[in-house]
């Protein structure tokens, strides 16, 4: 069973780190400083959308996310995150157009890929729409964590099981959603 949506895969990877503390509001008084100081500053935008989204405020994780994808177009990961936030604001249509605009990007991308699967086939209930994204994750990447949770959502699928997905953050800053 697919347990909860996954965020891009190496955050840390994709751009530098700015360290809050999410019970710190001055922290995003600050980043939210940087971010009107400078506006054409991605990084910022994006870890203010993190640090919404792992908040679980995806409604304020959503504009940063907006703005950092307008600065950083060819970006899947940050055009996933915003994807997955719009996915968790119960806004799938934007979700599925947003995963969509990711894998225009970046074809191979498979957080997208298994995002698009639990959007379509467990919130949408476009079952083969759900199962052609997960096959497409074991296609680019058999063996990988990914594949094999994809692969969990196609044998939910076969069971008649495609109510039974439940939601989560997908373990904190790692990037993981």
């Amino acid at each position: 069973e697919i347990t909860a949506f996954d965020r891009h895969a190496d955050r840390q990877n994709s751009h530098a780190q700015i360290e809050f503390d999410v019970r710190r509001p001055d922290e995003i008084v600050i980043l939210k400083k940087i971010a009107e100081a400078d506006t054409k500053n991605p990084t910022v935008r994006v870890e203010l959308g993190n640090l919404y989204f792992d908040s679980e405020r995806y409604d304020l994780a959503i504009p940063w996310y907006e703005q950092a994808v307008k600065l950083l177009p060819n970006d899947p990961n940050v055009s996933t995150d915003l994807g997955v936030a719009y996915l968790y604001s119960n806004k799938t249509d934007q979700a599925i157009a947003q995963f969509e605009q990711s894998v225009k990007v970046d074809p191979k991308h498979i957080k997208t890929w298994l995002n698009m699967g639990i959007a379509k086939a467990m919130v949408k209930g476009d079952i083969p729409g759900g199962e052609a994204a997960w096959q497409k994750v074991i296609e680019i990447a058999p063996g990988s964590e990914e594949a094999k949770r994809a692969q969990q959502g196609i044998d939910a699928l076969k069971g008649g099981g495609h109510g039974g997905a439940t939601t989560g953050t997908g373990g904190g800053t790692g990037g993981d959603r």
